[in-house]
């Protein structure tokens, strides 16, 4: 049975914000991939702006039903929920914790650079005076939406607002959507772009982690053979990574008995797939294509359509049997 969620959208909308209480903070990252957090000053404007934004997405999103995130595949129509206290290794949130103490004010773009820092994404921070609690929305920036003169190859102009003169616009600019791609509050993510999101929290190294552990769980199955194999493929790997995970979601290889062999061997059969079972044993051979056989067999990939009856094949998709 699926986890309830902890949170829902509800429990943000309720919270009092006023314009006053709205921040903008800039985020980079360096080589290492250090955070750093910059203070930065904005008019009211950009804080209606900012405001409007996560009203729309809230509203947009009230009564849309609330998923575990998977890392697997990508779910359209949902909020994805990941928990950090679930997680331990994904240290993001801690980062940002232990940063956001040490913010500071925005130093410009060029400097950012001179820094061998590189801007990655924006985060709000929405204050709740009323009942002194924070929750803070992220958005990936694109590097063409980062603008400085420090190296032009073409020539910025602007109108006047008071008539039709041209001018050329030498200020370092960013440009802000109305995107929002999770919120972050006590602890929790709520991801509204999967893609963005896992760019941000730099997803491969918790994906690199949960492979790790998982590797470790498969080895333990008696009736498998050549599983450091299937672990010298997945380095470096993510796509294959997020498979591997996947294994170990469904756990076919903690009840490969005889009767499950067999079935294996079948439906490599049936499908061509090439699949070696020997002395009651699944054999994983030093070749990437029986690495991706096996990892395709152990996350029982292949599936059948209940109303056209056709064969297909997935990595994603519900267990609906509770």
């Amino acid at each position: 049975m699926e986890k309830e969620s902890k949170m829902n959208i509800t429990d943000i909308q309720n919270k009092t914000i006023e314009k006053d209480d709205i921040k903008l903070l800039l985020l980079t990252r360096d080589s290492k991939k250090s955070i750093y957090i910059y203070d930065i000053d904005i008019d009211d404007s950009l804080r209606v702006f900012f405001y409007d934004n996560k009203v729309t997405l809230l509203g947009k999103n009230q009564n849309t039903e609330i998923k575990r995130y998977d890392y697997i595949y990508n779910e359209d129509g949902f909020v994805l929920e990941l928990s950090a206290d679930d997680n331990d290794d994904l240290d993001f949130s801690n980062k940002f914790s232990i940063m956001l103490e040490k913010k500071t004010k925005f130093i410009g773009l060029s400097a950012i650079k001179d820094k061998k820092q590189k801007l990655f994404a924006y985060c709000i921070k929405y204050y709740d005076r009323l009942s002194n609690d924070s929750f803070y929305s992220f958005t990936k920036i694109q590097p063409s939406k980062i603008s400085s003169d420090e190296k032009r190859n073409s020539l910025r102009a602007k109108f006047s607002t008071n008539g039709a003169k041209l001018t050329e616009y030498k200020d370092e600019t960013i440009s802000f959507n109305q995107n929002i791609d999770f919120i972050l509050y006590k602890n929790t993510y709520l991801i509204f772009n999967k893609a963005m999101f896992e760019q941000i929290v730099d997803i491969a190294k918790h994906i690199e982690k949960k492979s790790n552990d998982a590797i470790n769980q498969i080895k333990t199955a008696a009736t498998i053979e050549g599983v450091n194999y299937l672990e010298d493929f997945a380095k470096g790997n993510t796509l294959l990574q997020r498979r591997i995970i996947k294994i170990n979601q469904i756990g076919i290889f903690r009840s490969l008995d005889k009767e499950k062999l067999e079935k294996i061997s079948k439906v490599g059969k049936k499908y061509n797939i090439k699949v070696t079972i020997e002395n009651n044993k699944l054999i994983i051979h030093n070749t990437r294509e029986d690495v991706e056989n096996v990892c395709k067999l152990l996350c029982d990939y292949f599936k059948k359509g209940e109303i056209t009856g056709d064969p297909y094949g997935t990595y994603g998709g519900d267990n609906l049997k509770h």
